[in-house]
C-alpha cells in the first residue's frame, strides 16, 4: 500500500509534464548496458523531464543520453531526491552534452532539465559522468570461422556474449535471462509454471552465470547456469546450453532442471520465443493438423494442442521444436503451444506438462530452432524426357493373397494372441475368398516363430498345414526408448518378412541370426536395418498411426510413428535432419487392428505415406489383419507370382509387384507408354494420387480408369474405394463398410543435366 501511495505521489508531482506536456525527442539514448533502461522524455513550458525505469529486478542498469533540450544552457536536477548534477564543479550544461544515469534494480528516476537558475540552499551536488564505464572484452574462442567474444563491466562476468561467423551475428544477453538474439529473432527465455500459475520471475529476467564455451562435434556450445533463488527456496538449479550448428541454420538449447533440495518439486517448464514475422503474416503449420493463421487476430492469446508432432512450422520461415528426451533422463513432455499476437511480431511459446522433480533428480528438455532453407524450385519442362519406374513391369502369371502381419500362440501361456500357429495357417488356407490365400507369415513381437520352437513342438513342416506357403517373420522393435540413439528419441515396430531360420540354440531367441532381442542394437536402427536389408528381409513400418492415448495426441513410446519419429528415420530437409543410411522399404498403410478404432483416430496411414513419397523416398504400401485372435480377413496384399514358392513371393515383395487391400479387388494394373490404367471387378471410386496426396484424377462409379502421366508428379499411385457389404460395419470415423485398395507408386525419373 505504501509503495502504491509513493508511486501515486510521484505521478502527481509530475502530472503537468505527463498530462499537459508533450512527448519530446530532445533527448536520445546513445547506449545502455544490459538490461536496457526504458525511458520517455516529456516537454512542458521550456523544461524537459526524463522518466527512467530499470525493469530488471536483480541487475543495476546504466544509460547514456545525448541531451539537446532546446536550451543553449541548462541545469540538470533530480528534485524528488534533492540532487543537482555537476561536472568538474560546473552546474551549467550546454546543448549536445552527454550524461550517464545509473538505476538500481526496479528503480524509477525523474531527471529534470531547466533553464539556468541559482541552486537552492541545501541541495546535494552529484558528479555526473558523460560516458558509460568501459566494457571489458575477452575473446572466448576462435575456431572454424567462429569468433566468440564476451563483454562486461566486470572482469570474467560477461553481460553479453557475441557469436560471429561471416555475416552472421547472435548476441546472448547473459544479464537478461541468457536469451539469444539474432536479427529480430529472440529465443529461449525460460520460465516455470508452478504449481498452478505462472509469472516471469526475477530469476529468468536476471543474470545467468557463464559456465563454458567449447567446440564439440562440429558445433559451438555455450553453457550457463542459474540457481533459481525465487523459486523453490533456491533448491532448483537450471543449466542452459546454447548450441550453434556449423552452418548457423540451427540454434538449439538444452535445458536441465535439477532439484537440489530435500523435497519433491512440481513444475512445468515454459519457453518464450519471438519471431521475425509480421503478426498478420503468421501461419503455423503442424503435421496432421490444420493451418492456423494469425491474420485479424490481434491481441489474442491462442493455445494450440500438440497433435502428432512436437515441432511447429512458422510461415515457411522457421521451425521450432521440443524433444521430450529419454525416459531415463526424465524428459518433460510438451503439452501445448501458446501464441500471443499483441506486438508487431508474434511470440510462439512452448509449454510442458507439469512434472514432479524428485530430490537429487533432474529433468531435461531439448529445444530446437531452424531457419528453413529456401526451397529449390525447378521449372518443369513438359518437353523434357523422363522415365517411369514401374513395379508391375514384370508380368507374372498368377495373383494370390498373402497375410503379411499376424500373431500366434507359440505356447499355451501366451495370451496376447490366443490362436496356435496351425490354426492360424489353417484358417487362411480354408478361407472362402478370391483370390485365395497362398502365403502366410507369423510376425510375433521380437520373436521368430517356427514349428520347432513352439510348445508343443512340431517336427512337421508348417505344423502340418499344406496348400499355403509359410514365410517366417517377426514384428521387431527399434528405437531409443530405453538406451538412446544418436538420431534422437523414437520408438516403433517393424514388420520383417523372410527372416532367416538359422539359430544356434532353438530355444534361445537371442541366438537366431535375425534376432532383435539385444537392446543396444534396437537402439541403433541404422545397424539393425542395414543387417536385415542386406540379408534380403522385407522391412516395413508397422501401424504408423497407433498412439498411446485416445485424445488425439500421438505420444512418444507408442508402437506407431509420430511425424517427428518419421523425420528421425527418413530425414527432413526443412529441419536440417539427414535420413538414416538404411531405410525401411514399406509402410503399413492399412491395419485392421488399428485403423478401425480410436487407436489411430479411425485413420489409415496414407497421409504419412504421401508425406514420405513426396520427399522422394520410395516406399511400398501394405495392408494387414494384424490378427491376434480371430482372423477378420480384413487386410491383405495380393502378390503377383509365377510359382507358389517362398522365393517367388519374396521377389514380388521386394520389388513391389503386389497391391494391398482392405476390401476391393484390383483386376488390372498396367502402364503403357505414359498411360497408367487400373481396373476393378465392381463399380467404385477410382483415384490417381500424386505428391502430398493430391488427387490427380477421380472417376466415380467406374470399373476402370486411366491417367496419363505428365512428368512433374514425382510419383503416381492409384486407390480404389467402394462399399463392401461383406466387411464389418465400423461405427466411428464415418467408415461404415467403406474400404479401399491401393497400388504401389510408379516413380517418375528425370535425367540430370549439367
Amino acid at each position: 500500500m505504501l509503495t502504491l501511495r509513493k508511486a501515486m505521489d510521484e505521478i502527481a508531482f509530475w502530472e503537468k509534464f505527463i498530462f499537459d506536456g508533450s512527448v519530446s525527442k530532445d533527448a536520445t539514448a546513445g547506449s545502455s548496458t544490459v538490461p536496457a533502461v526504458r525511458w520517455r522524455a516529456y516537454k512542458y513550458k521550456g523544461e524537459l523531464l526524463l522518466a527512467l525505469v530499470n525493469p530488471d529486478l536483480s541487475e543495476t542498469a546504466q544509460v547514456q543520453f545525448d541531451l539537446k533540450p532546446g536550451m543553449s544552457s541548462f541545469n540538470i536536477t533530480e528534485p524528488l531526491k534533492n540532487r543537482r548534477f555537476v561536472r568538474q564543479g560546473k552546474e551549467v550544461f550546454s546543448s549536445g552534452s552527454k550524461a550517464v544515469f545509473e538505476l538500481k534494480p526496479g528503480e524509477i528516476r525523474y531527471i529534470l532539465l531547466t533553464p539556468v537558475k541559482k541552486a537552492a540552499a541545501g541541495v546535494q551536488k552529484v558528479e555526473l559522468r558523460d560516458q558509460l564505464p568501459g566494457l571489458q572484452k575477452k575473446i572466448l574462442l576462435t575456431k572454424d570461422g567462429y569468433k566468440v567474444t564476451a563483454e562486461g563491466l566486470k572482469k570474467d562476468l560477461p553481460d553479453v556474449i557475441t557469436v560471429e561467423k561471416g555475416n552472421f551475428q547472435a548476441v546472448i544477453e547473459v544479464k537478461n535471462g541468457a536469451i539469444v538474439r539474432t536479427g529480430k529473432v529472440q529465443l529461449y527465455r525460460d520460465n516455470l509454471k508452478y504449481p498452478s500459475s505462472a509469472s516471469w520471475s526475477r530469476d529468468f529476467m536476471g543474470r545467468y552465470d557463464f559456465k563454458s564455451c567449447q567446440f564439440a562435434d562440429g558445433k559451438l556450445e555455450i553453457e550457463f547456469e542459474k540457481p533459481l533463488k525465487s523459486i523453490g527456496s533456491g533448491k532448483l538449479h537450471l543449466t542452459k546450453k546454447i548450441i550453434f550448428s556449423r552452418d548457423l541454420q540451427a540454434i538449439d538449447a538444452l535445458i536441465t532442471l535439477k532439484n537440489t533440495g530435500k523435497a519433491p518439486f512440481d513444475a512445468a517448464y515454459w519457453n518464450w520465443n519471438q519471431l521475425d514475422i509480421p503478426t498478420d503474416k503468421l501461419i503455423l503449420d503442424r503435421p496432421g493438423s490444420k493451418l492456423w493463421h494469425a491474420a485479424g487476430q490481434k491481441n489474442v492469446n491462442h493455445f494450440l494442442p500438440v497433435k502428432w508432432s512436437q515441432w511447429i512450422k512458422a510461415s515457411d520461415k522457421y521451425y521450432l521444436g521440443w524433444d521430450t528426451g529419454r525416459p531415463e533422463e526424465d524428459g518433460l513432455e510438451l503439452e501445448k503451444w501458446y501464441v500471443y499476437t499483441a506486438s508487431a511480431c508474434p511470440t510462439v511459446e512452448q509449454m510442458g506438462y507439469k512434472q514432479t522433480i524428485k530430490p537429487g533428480k533432474s529433468v531435461r528438455i531439448m529445444l530446437f530452432f531452424r531457419r528453413i532453407p529456401p526451397a529449390k524450385t525447378v521449372k518443369f519442362d513438359p518437353a523434357a524426357p523422363f522415365t517411369i519406374d514401374n513395379p508391375y513391369a514384370v508380368r507374372k502369371k498368377q495373383a494370390f493373397r498373402a497375410s503379411p502381419h499376424d500373431h500366434a500362440q507359440y505356447k499355451p501361456s501366451y495370451k496376447h494372441a490366443p490362436m496356435p500357429p496351425a490354426d492360424r495357417l489353417r484358417g487362411l488356407q480354408q478361407a472362402k475368398v478370391f483370390p485365395p490365400y497362398k502365403f502366410s507369415t507369423i510376425t510375433e513381437h521380437t520373436r521368430i516363430t517356427l514349428p520347432e520352437n513352439t510348445i508343443p513342438r512340431s517336427d512337421t513342416p508348417q505344423w502340418g498345414i499344406k496348400d499355403i506357403v509359410f514365410v517366417p517373420g517377426m514384428e521387431g522393435t527399434i528405437g531409443s526408448w530405453t538406451h538412446g540413439s544418436a538420431y534422437g528419441h523414437f520408438f516403433g515396430e517393424i514388420n520383417c518378412i523372410g527372416v532367416s531360420t538359422e539359430y544356434k540354440d532353438v530355444n534361445k531367441q537371442e541366438t537366431y541370426k535375425h534376432a532383435i532381442s539385444p537392446w543396444p542394437e534396437r537402439a541403433q536402427p541404422e545397424i539393425l536395418l542395414g543387417r536385415l536389408l542386406d540379408d534380403g528381409v522385407f522391412v516395413g513400418l508397422c501401424h504408423p498411426n497407433v498412439k498411446l492415448d485416445n485424445n488425439g495426441t500421438h505420444r512418444w513410446g507408442s508402437s506407431g510413428y509420430t511425424f517427428d519419429e518419421l523425420d528421425i528415420l527418413f530425414g527432413n530437409p526443412e529441419k536440417l535432419m539427414p535420413p538414416l543410411p538404411r531405410l525401411p522399404i514399406a509402410l503399413e498403410i492399412g491395419n485392421q487392428n488399428s485403423d478401425f478404432n480410436a487407436k489411430s483416430d479411425f485413420k489409415n496411414s496414407e497421409e504419412k505415406w504421401d508425406l514420405l513419397l513426396g520427399r522422394g523416398h520410395r516406399l511400398f504400401g501394405t495392408a494387414s489383419d494384424d490378427a491376434h485372435g480371430k482372423q477378420f480377413f480384413a487386410g491383405w496384399i495380393v502378390a503377383y507370382v509365377n510359382e507358389v514358392t517362398k522365393k517367388d513371393f519374396m521377389d514380388s515383395l521386394l520389388t513391389g509387384n503386389f497391391y494391398s487391400s482392405q476390401g476391393p479387388a484390383i483386376t488390372k494394373i498396367e502402364l503403357k507408354d505414359r498411360d497408367f490404367t487400373v481396373a476393378t471387378d465392381k463399380p467404385a471410386k477410382i483415384e490417381f494420387i500424386g505428391k502430398g496426396g493430391k488427387i490427380l484424377k477421380k472417376l466415380e462409379n467406374a470399373v476402370s480408369g486411366t491417367y496419363r502421366i505428365v512428368g512433374d508428379e514425382i510419383y503416381v499411385r492409384a486407390r480404389i474405394t467402394r462399399i463392401c457389404p461383406e466387411m464389418r460395419n465400423i461405427h466411428g470415423g464415418g467408415i461404415g463398410r467403406r474400404r479401399s485398395a491401393w497400388t504401389n507408386p510408379l516413380y517418375i525419373n528425370h535425367k540430370k543435366t549439367n
